[in-house]
C-alpha cells in the first residue's frame, strides 16, 4: 500500500511469493479455519508479503504476525488476536492466505490487523482478501464481537474497493501526522490538563456526543453504547488509566488528552471543543511537554476530519501530515439458534395462554389455512373463515418466532 510504505510502518513484500505445483489432477477446493498448530509455517512464510492495516498497534507494540499467534492465536481463553487461514486449490496450485484481528480492550469490537499475501504479491489475492474478511466476520461474531473497523490509505483505492465488496462501509475520515522530535521543555505539573478522575468519564462522553457527527456514533458505539466489562458508557478513546487527562471549563470537559508510551513511538490523542479556542496551542504546547520526558522517540497523532481545527495548531508545532486514511466498518454475522417447528408441548401450551392470537397464527402457518386452529381455553374463540371469504392475514408475534 503505498500510504504504509511511506510510513515505513506496513509490513510488506516486494517479490512474488513462489508457489509449488501441489502435483496430481487440477482440481478447485478450499479449506478456511481459524489457526491451528499446522499453519504456524504458513503465518511465518506470508508475513513477509503481507500488510499490516492497523498503523497505531505498529508504533506501541510491533510483533509479527507469526510471533502474535504463538501468544494469542493457539489459547482459547486469550482471544486477544483472532486469525483466520484459508487454504485452496486452483487448478493444481495451492494458495495460501491469512488475515488477523486485534480485539478492542473491554469492548465487543475487533480492528484487522493484518492480511496477506498483499494485493501486489500475488495474482488472485482480491479474491482470498475477500473470502478471508467474510469469514473473519462470521468467525468474530460468534467470539461475541459486533463490528471490525479498517483504516486504510485514502489514496490506496484498490485496497478500500476490496473491503467494500467484502461488506466495509465508509464512516469517516482522518489524517496522520508525526513529530519526528521534541523540542519542549519537559513540563513536571500541567496547568491547563488535569489528570483523568472516575467522575470524569460522564463528561467525556458528553464530550464525544458533543463533537461527533451522528452517522460515526452509529458506526462507532458499541453493543447498547456502553462498555460491557464495566458497565459505563463507552466511546472511542478508551477507558481510563495512567496518562489521560481532561480540560475542565465552566464545570464541564472541554478536553481530553491521551498519551500513550511505544516501542516504536508515541501517540498523542487530544480531543477538544471548538469553543475553546485560543488554548489550542498552550495545550498541545503542554501536552508536548508532559512527553518529553519520556524515551525520545517520534510522536504520531491523528485528527479527524470532523477536528480539522487542530491541524492548524499540530502543524505550527512541528507536525507533519503523513498520509489520509479512510475508516471502514463492518457489522459481524453469528449464528443465531432457530427454534423447532414442533416444540414441546409444555412450551406450546405457556405460548397459548400468553398469546392465542400469535399460537392461531402460528398453526395456520403449519397446518394450512383450511382446518380449524384449537382453541386455548382461556383466550377468545377460534377464528373462523366464511366461505369464499379471503384468508386473515396472520399476525405473528416476532418475539415468540
Amino acid at each position: 500500500m503505498s500510504g504504509a510504505t511511506g510510513l515505513g510502518l506496513a509490513l510488506e513484500g516486494r517479490g512474488p511469493l513462489a508457489a509449488h505445483d501441489a502435483g496430481g489432477p487440477e482440481r478447485t477446493g478450499r479449506d478456511m479455519h481459524q489457526l491451528g498448530l499446522r499453519d504456524l509455517w504458513i503465518i511465518y512464510r506470508l508475513q513477509p508479503h503481507g500488510v499490516c492495516l492497523d498503523t497505531r498497534s505498529a508504533v506501541l507494540e510491533p510483533n509479527s504476525p507469526f510471533l502474535l499467534s504463538l501468544a494469542y492465536g493457539l489459547l482459547p481463553r486469550h482471544r486477544r488476536v483472532l486469525t483466520v487461514v484459508l487454504r485452496r486449490q486452483e487448478q493444481g496450485r495451492p494458495q495460501w492466505g491469512f488475515v488477523q484481528f486485534h480485539r478492542r480492550s473491554g469492548l465487543p469490537a475487533m480492528d484487522v490487523l493484518f492480511i496477506a499475501p498483499s494485493l501486489e504479491n500475488r495474482s488472485g489475492a482480491t479474491w482470498l482478501w475477500k473470502h478471508l474478511l467474510h469469514e473473519g466476520a462470521h468467525v468474530a461474531g460468534t467470539l461475541g464481537a459486533h463490528r471490525l473497523f479498517a483504516h486504510l490509505p485514502a489514496n490506496d483505492h484498490a485496497a478500500v474497493e476490496v473491503f467494500r465488496q467484502a461488506g466495509f462501509a465508509l464512516y469517516a475520515q482522518d489524517r496522520l501526522y508525526r513529530l519526528d522530535s521534541c523540542r519542549v521543555r519537559p513540563a513536571r505539573s500541567a496547568a491547563l490538563w488535569s489528570p483523568q478522575e472516575p467522575e470524569d468519564v460522564w463528561g467525556i462522553e458528553r464530550l464525544y456526543h458533543e463533537i461527533t457527527p451522528a452517522v460515526v456514533q452509529q458506526a462507532e458505539a458499541p453493543h447498547n453504547g456502553r462498555d460491557e466489562s464495566t458497565d459505563v458508557p463507552a466511546g472511542r478513546w478508551g477507558a481510563m488509566r495512567e496518562g489521560c487527562y481532561v480540560l475542565r471549563q465552566g464545570g464541564r470537559v472541554a478536553g481530553y488528552l491521551r498519551l500513550t508510551r511505544g516501542k516504536r513511538g508515541h501517540w498523542l490523542k487530544m480531543v477538544l471543543h471548538p469553543e475553546v479556542g485560543t488554548l489550542r496551542e498552550p495545550l498541545l504546547h503542554e501536552a508536548l511537554g508532559l512527553l518529553a520526558e519520556w524515551p525520545e522517540r517520534p510522536i504520531f497523532c491523528d485528527v479527524r476530519e470532523y477536528e480539522g481545527y487542530l491541524a492548524d495548531s499540530l502543524e505550527q508545532c512541528g507536525f507533519r501530515h503523513l498520509m489520509t486514511r479512510q475508516l471502514l466498518v463492518r457489522h459481524t454475522t453469528a449464528p443465531v439458534p432457530v427454534k423447532g417447528t414442533r416444540p414441546a408441548a409444555a412450551h406450546r401450551s405457556a405460548a397459548e395462554r400468553v398469546s392465542p392470537l400469535s399460537s392461531q397464527a402460528t398453526f395456520l402457518l403449519r397446518r394450512g389455512e383450511g382446518q380449524t386452529p384449537p382453541c386455548s381455553g382461556r383466550g377468545p374463540a377460534p377464528l373462523r373463515r366464511t366461505p369464499g371469504a379471503p384468508a386473515p392475514t396472520p399476525v405473528i408475534n416476532t418475539e415468540e418466532v
